[in-house]
């Protein structure tokens, strides 16, 4: 058994969360240049937010996975990585279903980005469907955060060519700095 000293655990500390930080970094940069090659070749809004999504958790995860390896032993982690797995799957049905769900609603394109769905109570434009909920704005701009698997189970109405006179009257009604952006 190796004895490690104090200085030596300070220092796999550091050095984990330097690697941490580096790699959510390149990762984030990695997820955008994802959004705007979406963005070059014209892809659905609801796909690029729905991938965008997607990709900055996943790398995340990998950033993680990494920094931990640092610390402990790398067969150690992936060992505890295969248990844990299957006591989240249990503990976390619901996250996966909203993941399956999101992909789901945008492989089979139930709606889209600036539809206008009515699910349940709750009725408005689908401003954003990201990996674990959609956001809908209603007309008199509010926003309503609906998990995806909801959308997936429920009866959803969808009425593409709806458009309300406050919505004629206001062309940016859908536009918002938190939602997908067009970049240059």
């Amino acid at each position: 058994m190796e004895i490690v000293t104090y200085n030596e655990i300070l220092l796999r500390i550091f050095v984990a969360i330097a690697v941490f930080l580096v790699l959510a970094f390149v990762s984030e940069l990695i997820s955008r240049a994802i959004k705007k090659a979406m963005f070059r070749i014209s892809t659905e809004r609801s796909v690029i937010s729905f991938t965008y999504s997607a990709s900055r958790v996943l790398f995340k995860v990998i950033a993680l996975l990494f920094a931990l390896t640092v610390l402990i032993d790398a067969r150690a982690v992936f060992a505890t990585i295969g248990t844990v797995a299957v006591a989240a799957g249990f503990i976390f049905k619901d996250v996966i279903s909203n993941i399956i769900s999101g992909i789901i609603i945008v492989s089979g394109k139930l709606f889209k980005v600036e539809d206008f769905i009515e699910v349940d109570q709750s009725k408005g434009y689908v401003f954003k469907i990201e990996l674990f909920f959609t956001t809908l704005k209603t007309l008199d701009d509010q926003e309503i955060v609906i998990p995806n698997s909801i959308l997936t189970s429920s009866i959803v109405i969808n009425n593409r060519s709806f458009v309300p006179k406050e919505k004629t009257k206001n062309s940016n009604f859908l536009s918002d700095d938190k939602g997908v952006q067009d970049e240059e």
